[in-house]
């Protein structure tokens, strides 16, 4: 466990604003678990709103995918509702990512360092994710923010931003599940990559594995004993299958670089991974014996699953959004030790 520079508080002095989405609480709960942190959410954030009507207005005026087509004007108007606005005294810095700061205008950013609030900025994306990152890029440039994180290399030698490695918190897994573990296992969309996963499944089709393969149309599927379609879950649940899973498969999409979730997964839980990703190999726990790089569905798959060692990446919490935090808060102490 990695530890923080805290002292433990009965009131914030953090807040941690993510999209609504479990996926994002869990990687970030290594942080949200301190005392003196807190989570808003756009749900969390327009509780004040009694009328449904309003709130569902409210909602629209503020939603990210609306505003990353079109930065909506007067959203100052709900400012009397808004947490951001009435938030209680001590809290001293307050974090975004690029994709939640889409939800507040200039006018609450503003607000917000009226009180001396610092506020920091974390890209989740990389830059040629224009269309998640262009607000929150507008508002670096005009100085909304004190400390600016990514987590791509590429983009802060370019820009000039604080690297981070990526925000993923390990967690102690509860399975009540008691079948025996998936030799093989995939989760996630099809996108443009549904014929190679089931090129993949029917090679593990005999296997015990199980593949679950999100947005196919009724005519794209196969009879494939080994897939289920369609099958919604959160994320909670998708580290039940990866806790119940020897191996995860990953297929990037074409054009996709760099690391991606199934990776961090792989290391903090000790799993071995089929990839197409060639970039994986720059990892810094990149062993050929756990990680295998595909370019041909054969039998070398088979062979790769039929050796029973087991992974042990000996992880040491790098990623851990606890190294975020820590580093937040010691450029905070050096900038105040040097004014």
């Amino acid at each position: 466990m990695i530890s923080s520079d805290i002292c433990k508080s009965n009131h914030p002095d953090t807040i941690v604003c993510l999209e609504d989405s479990d996926f994002w609480e869990i990687c970030f709960s290594d942080i949200l678990d301190m005392d003196n942190v807190e989570l808003t959410t756009p749900q969390k954030r327009w509780s004040g709103i009694k009328s449904r009507f309003a709130e569902k207005l409210c909602r629209f005026h503020h939603s990210w995918r609306v505003n990353s087509i079109i930065n909506l004007p007067l959203k100052g108007l709900w400012d009397k509702y808004d947490f951001v606005c009435n938030v209680e005294v001590g809290v001293k810095r307050w974090l975004f990512t690029d994709t939640s700061v889409r939800g507040y205008d200039r006018s609450a950013l503003k607000k917000l360092r009226e009180k001396h609030i610092k506020l920091h900025l974390l890209f989740l994306n990389p830059m040629i994710s224009s269309r998640e990152t262009e607000y929150a890029l507008q508002l670096v440039k005009e100085d909304y923010f004190d400390l600016v994180y990514t987590v791509d290399k590429d983009d802060a030698s370019e820009y000039g931003f604080n690297f981070t490695n990526a925000v993923y918190s390990k967690r102690n897994i509860t399975n009540n599940h008691h079948c025996s573990n998936w030799k093989v296992s995939y989760v996630g969309a099809a996108k443009n990559r549904l014929p190679e996963l089931h090129a993949i499944a029917a090679i593990f089709e005999q296997m015990k594995s199980i593949f679950y393969i999100n947005g196919v149309k009724r005519e794209e599927r196969c009879p494939l004993s080994n897939v289920i379609y369609n099958h919604a879950m959160d994320y909670a649940e998708v580290l039940r299958v990866v806790d119940m899973s020897d191996c995860i498969v990953e297929v990037l999409q074409k054009g996709q670089r760099g690391f991606t979730f199934r990776t961090y997964e792989t290391i903090c839980y000790n799993k071995k991974l089929i990839t197409n990703n060639v970039d994986i190999k720059e990892c810094e726990f990149y062993n050929p014996r756990y990680i295998k790089i595909y370019s041909e569905i054969d039998d070398e798959l088979i062979d790769f699953i039929e050796n029973n060692t087991m992974p042990d990446y000996q992880y040491d919490g790098r990623y851990s959004p606890v190294n975020l935090y820590n580093d937040i808060l010691r450029r905070e102490r050096n900038e105040e030790s040097y004014n």
